[in-house]
Formats: structure tokens, sequence, C-alpha cells
């Protein structure tokens, strides 16, 4: 009788955490899915070399282009496995935008990050050869 009380002891338990993971959980991806900047981030490509990345206000307006001066024969592009795009994230206070980045030389993939003005781009990663790429959201 006494195992009895114990694993359900021990069950209600484990239900009672579980529950609480799962509220944290549902609570932390709502904070994620909104910019609480007010801003998105976007992508063109004019020309094969010719590529910007851009800032905006979540109504379209205030569009302003992130002036970021490229390594040498990099260009804004990832290999998803079938089709080439161009991938950029803004993280939740505005400020910092996350792209990915390909070396036309060696066609590896990179991660770099820079400020909205351009300033301070850095690398975050470089991709083992033939890895596609797709930025989640920037928590």
């Amino acid at each position: 009788m006494k195992n009895f009380y114990k694993s359900g002891f021990y069950f209600l338990a484990f239900l009672v955490g579980g529950m609480l993971f799962q509220i944290s959980c549902s609570n932390t991806d709502q904070e994620n899915n909104v910019q609480s900047a007010g801003k998105f981030v976007y992508t063109t490509k004019t020309s094969s070399v010719q590529q910007h990345i851009y800032i905006a206000n979540i109504d379209g307006t205030g569009v302003t282009e992130v002036p970021v001066t490229l390594p040498a024969n990099f260009v804004f592009y990832a290999y998803n496995g079938s089709t080439d795009f161009a991938s950029a994230r803004l993280s939740p206070d505005g400020q910092t935008v996350i792209f990915a980045l390909m070396n036309q030389n060696t066609v590896i993939n990179y991660i770099y990050s820079c400020n909205v003005d351009g300033s301070n781009l850095q690398q975050l990663a470089e991709l083992p050869a033939n890895t596609t790429v797709d930025l989640g959201n920037v928590i």
C-alpha cells in the first residue's frame, strides 16, 4: 500500500512539473514571436551581385537600407537544397541584424551579424560545406 501512495505522489509531482514546463514554454514562445521594436527586416536582390538588407516599421513606413560592407567575394545568399534565397532576421530589440552569407569562391555559408547602421560586422558561425541555411527566430 505504501508503494501505491508513493507511486501516486511521484506521478502527481511529474504531472505538475510537466504542466509548469508547458506553461513556461508557451509564455516564452509568445514573447519571442513578437518584435517589441515594431520593425521587420527583408532582403532584395536586383542582380546576382547587388543585394540589400532593409529594415522597415511594421506598417511598411520608414524603410531604411542597412549599409553593411561585406567581405570580398561574399553575398547575401543561402541555398536550401532547391533554390537560392537571402535570409535575415532582426533581434528583438531592433538593434542587430543576423543574416546568412556565402563565399562565392568556396561556396561555404556563414552566419554574420551587424548593427542596423551597418557597423560592427561579425562572423558568428562558419557552416560545414553543403550545409543549408534557414535562420529561425532571434531570441
